[in-house]
């Protein structure tokens, strides 16, 4: 029973661990040949942002958007990768049934 308990509180600490690294974990995507760009942390927010003068014209409105829409899902993606990374290693070595 103890053993369970010193698992659960190591498996707690990791967690915490993970989760500063997860928020210090930036990934920066690009779009439309680096007209776009986003920086994203592991946690998948969103850091910055930045748009090139060129899309600003108001005939540029949809190609903006789906610019926007392109490097946000790609940004997430990446993030997501990254995160189930962590995730590997906060699991690894614990023994728990069903996880």
């Amino acid at each position: 029973m103890f053993d369970k308990m010193k698992q659960m509180y190591d498996l707690q600490k990791k967690a915490r661990e993970i989760k500063k690294e997860l928020e210090a974990t930036i990934v920066n995507v690009e779009e439309a040949g680096g007209k776009i760009k986003i920086s994203m942390n592991g946690e998948f927010k969103l850091v910055s942002i930045s748009i090139d003068p060129y899309f600003l014209a108001p005939e540029r409105k949809l190609d903006l958007e789906n610019a926007i829409k392109r490097v946000i899902s790609n940004g997430v993606g990446q993030s997501q990768s990254a995160s189930a990374g962590k995730m590997k290693e906060l699991t690894k070595g614990m023994n728990f049934p069903g996880l």
